[in-house]
């Protein structure tokens, strides 16, 4: 049963609900809060929530980040993923294949080509 708020859309009120009830951060429920936002497409809940990892002295690392920009993608937020890459360079996260196929699938359905160009020259270096 999928509900009112659709598939995703119950994946990530499901993950919600055990996160904020969950007494003690850790990277495996951000993995998974995260990783539900990119399915339902909640990229601003996605980028709060990357935000606060440092609060509860948790480090971002390339799944998290991963999961960012996966969220970013399936709204066309190009211009967030690019913003994302930045903080990614200057904390020292990996970037990986899943990164940049990200980012490049953001740009492309925005229309910014020359951006997903930019994308796929950093990959292949």
């Amino acid at each position: 049963k999928e509900g009112v708020l659709g598939r995703s859309g119950l994946a990530w009120h499901d993950v919600n609900q055990a996160c904020m009830n969950t007494c003690e951060w850790n990277c495996y429920n951000y993995v998974a809060f995260l990783d539900a936002c990119a399915q339902a497409g909640r990229w601003t809940k996605a980028l709060q929530l990357l935000s606060t990892m440092p609060q509860n002295a948790i480090k971002s690392d390339t799944t998290t980040c991963n999961s960012v920009t996966r969220a970013c993608k399936k709204t066309s937020q190009w211009e967030k993923t690019l913003r994302l890459f930045v903080v990614m360079s200057q904390s020292e996260v990996e970037l990986d294949t899943v990164t940049f196929s990200a980012a490049i699938t953001a740009c492309e359905k925005d229309g910014e080509w020359e951006e997903a160009l930019g994308f796929f020259r950093q990959m292949v270096q």
